[in-house]
């Protein structure tokens, strides 16, 4: 089977995850390998229009989108435009998402797609495989991460004072605590784990429980079984907005004070806003 990105439509970030996850879902309810095709958009630069920078979405492709399709045990290749890829489908073969080339956010790499093909496959759902990588060897058990946003749209950014204080809290505990920073807009020590999306998997899935605000890395948590207890949801000290909003929320299927259907007891969204006492609190209650 084979499952069309197409870049003139879909995003170079954290929610191919999501498309990954909901294609391979598929391939494995036909009983098929998966292929992953990535379209290019006709455009110059071969992405979706937008304020990123090239730098950065050249970066995400190399750093965040290929590497992990290994997840899921998947082969990639690409097209140079739609035209391309539907010459290809000349051969019969299945694909995803059903409604290509006509693709939009909803069919492709939108949650309710991904709720879609989990009903269709009985409940079950492809999780991420995990690496085992001779770095992991670096890192005495127990241990917590705590992933830190310090990106565009700062109303879903870590409270940088609030972490800082944890942390610190943490390691005068005599816990050992693992940080990973923003890649984009370092904040603080650098990280491997920042750029290398093996690395950053491998320890969510080693850790004791990993800590962040509502953002993209969250998903490696999500479609594994990794521990998490995710913040600002809503942002609600904030202002709440676009996809930190309560509309949109409800839209993909995540009213406030829900959870993820797919996930596990030991991974929370807390529907809290990410202040010392709130941190506090939510790490605690966990630990029960």
């Amino acid at each position: 089977m084979i499952a069309f990105y197409d870049l003139n439509v879909c995003p170079t970030s954290y929610d191919f995850l999501v498309f990954l996850v909901t294609a391979a879902t598929r391939a494995d309810r036909l009983g098929e390998d998966l292929k992953i095709g990535f379209v290019a958009a006709p455009t110059e630069d071969g992405f979706r229009a937008g304020k990123m920078p090239l730098e950065w979405k050249q970066g995400r492709m190399e750093n965040l989108l290929i590497p992990s399709i290994s997840f899921v045990g998947a082969s990639w290749g690409s097209f140079k435009n739609i035209e391309d890829a539907q010459k290809y489908l000349e051969n019969g073969e299945s694909f995803f998402p059903d409604s290509f080339p006509e693709t939009n956010a909803w069919s492709t790499y939108m949650l309710p797609a991904l709720y879609k093909e989990i009903e269709a496959s009985g409940g079950r759902m492809r999780t991420l495989d995990v690496p085992e990588l001779d770095c992991m060897k670096e890192h005495p058990r127990p241990y917590i991460t705590i992933t830190l946003r310090t990106s565009r749209n700062a109303h879903r950014n870590s409270n940088m004072k609030a972490w800082t204080e944890f942390i610190e809290e943490r390691v005068a505990a005599g816990a050992n605590v693992v940080v990973i920073p923003d890649a984009e807009n370092l904040c603080g020590e650098w990280h491997d784990a920042a750029l290398d999306i093996r690395y950053r998997l491998a320890l969510y899935a080693d850790a004791e429980m990993n800590l962040m605000v509502s953002n993209g890395p969250g998903s490696l948590c999500l479609f594994s079984d990794a521990p998490l207890l995710m913040f600002n949801m809503l942002c609600p000290t904030r202002g709440g907005k676009g996809s930190a909003s309560e509309e949109h929320l409800r839209k993909i299927g995540i009213p406030p004070g829900s959870q993820f259907s797919f996930t596990n007891p030991n991974q929370r969204i807390t529907w809290s806003g990410d202040s010392i006492e709130e941190i506090r609190h939510h790490y605690e209650q966990s630990r029960v």
